[in-house]
């Protein structure tokens, strides 16, 4: 099973498809939020992938990298959607 992670729904692209200028706020996931959201997964005993997508461009978030190596250094199977 996948998970989907959301880290952030700001992006550097301009689809004019897109609903994400039509959401209220605008921002990234804290690193404490995206730390205790893989521990819990990780505390699952089901066997769970991650991937990191949304409405917003995962790798413009400031901590991609350190949350990339945070995941992959427990373990857990992770992959990204990118525009």
């Amino acid at each position: 099973m996948i998970i989907d992670i959301e880290l952030t729904n700001r992006c550097n692209a301009t689809c004019d498809f897109c609903p994400r200028d039509n959401m209220p706020k605008m921002g990234h996931m804290r690193r404490e939020v995206f730390h205790a959201a893989i521990d819990r997964i990780l505390e699952s005993r089901e066997k769970y992938a991650v991937s990191l997508c949304g409405t917003g461009e995962p790798s413009i978030h400031p901590d991609f990298l350190e949350f990339m190596e945070y995941g992959l250094g427990k373990g857990l199977p992770l992959q990204f959607t990118t525009n």
